[in-house]
């Protein structure tokens, strides 16, 4: 199975997915939210958001690519310099060559349609053709995950694809907003306009993927996780409980910001520029904490992807989708 070195890249390697689907997810939400606003505001958070886009699509394919190579020398034991027989057996003759090459024309379907999305004359038509290639790509990561032993088409991929996105939405659109978006000041009326409709389409949006990911996560730990009493003192429940920490942590921020900060936030924005208070500075600030424990989570989520449960109940995803299948 490779020694711990390669082990350690490959889940590093799937935090890089992970987060590059997150941020492929939030900058195409971040930039649909105010796709028909006029304002000089908008316009930039637009193209902001399409050129984020354009960066975690790279991302995610460099990701993507690098995992097939260093899973084939997981896999077979060698180095990383003598797994190229074995990455072409992968690709041609196993579950995960033939998943791997599903998702990442999904990611091409995604990032062309993504890439172009503000010159197209159709915008809505692009953003669906981007929107379907990452749900695409999606779905064939969920296939060799700890679910896919279930079966491709199973209600447990289905619920460990929603839990995916849901989780990478959430992690995707506080990351944008955090870092590269709400740092764009506005100057009238018009730019505050967009900016609060922008605020409450993202609150709304993480309150609501919250909601998803609690119960997909729930779904999850009954059908995978085996008898909870064997979770403790376990790898793989040290870093479930992380998970859960991490999450509760994000949604605690995200319920004040919602609740305490984001009104007097809307209001600032309605008001003159001159005569606002530092409700934004707040709703940032707290917003990137959020993200940084959104991250965490994520990375947390790659660790549980390359666990077992203790009882052995799911199929490590490294052994299962190295199988050949008819």
């Amino acid at each position: 199975m490779g020694d711990g070195s390669q082990q350690g890249l490959l889940i590093a390697d799937t935090v890089v997915v992970n987060f590059g689907l997150a941020l492929m997810i939030g900058s195409l939400a971040g930039g649909a939210w105010v796709r028909h606003a006029v304002s000089p505001w908008a316009a930039g958070i637009r193209l902001r958001s399409r050129a984020w886009f354009r960066v975690a699509t790279a991302l995610t394919a460099v990701a993507t690519g690098s995992g097939l190579w260093l899973q084939a020398a997981v896999m077979a034991d060698v180095p990383l310099m003598d797994a190229w027989p074995t990455i072409v057996t992968m690709g041609a003759a196993t579950h995960l060559g033939h998943a791997w090459a599903a998702g990442v024309l999904a990611l091409g379907v995604a990032g062309g349609a993504g890439w172009s999305i503000d010159s197209w004359p159709a915008r809505s038509i692009s953003f669906a053709f981007a929107a379907f290639g990452i749900g695409a790509f999606a779905y064939s990561r969920s296939v060799v995950s700890h679910a896919g032993a279930h079966g491709d088409f199973s209600p447990a991929v289905w619920v460990d694809f929603a839990h995916l996105v849901l989780g990478c939405t959430w992690a995707g659109i506080t990351v944008l907003a955090g870092y590269m978006v709400l740092s764009k000041p506005t100057s009238n009326g018009i730019d505050s306009h967009d900016e609060a409709a922008w605020v409450s389409a993202l609150s709304t949006t993480a309150t609501w993927a919250l909601v998803g990911i609690m119960l997909t996560g729930l779904f999850n730990i009954w059908r995978g996780a085996g008898p909870l009493d064997r979770l403790p003192g376990s790898v793989y429940g040290a870093t479930l409980f992380v998970k859960l920490a991490l999450v509760l942590f994000a949604a605690t921020l995200g319920a004040l910001n919602r609740f305490r900060v984001m009104p007097r936030l809307l209001t600032d924005l309605a008001t003159p520029v001159g005569t606002r208070s530092d409700h934004k500075r707040v709703f940032v600030r707290i917003l990137r904490v959020e993200a940084v424990a959104l991250t965490g989570a994520l990375v947390a989520a790659a660790f549980l992807s390359a666990s077992e449960p203790p009882d052995g109940a799911a199929i490590s995803f490294q052994t299962e989708s190295f199988q050949e299948k008819p």
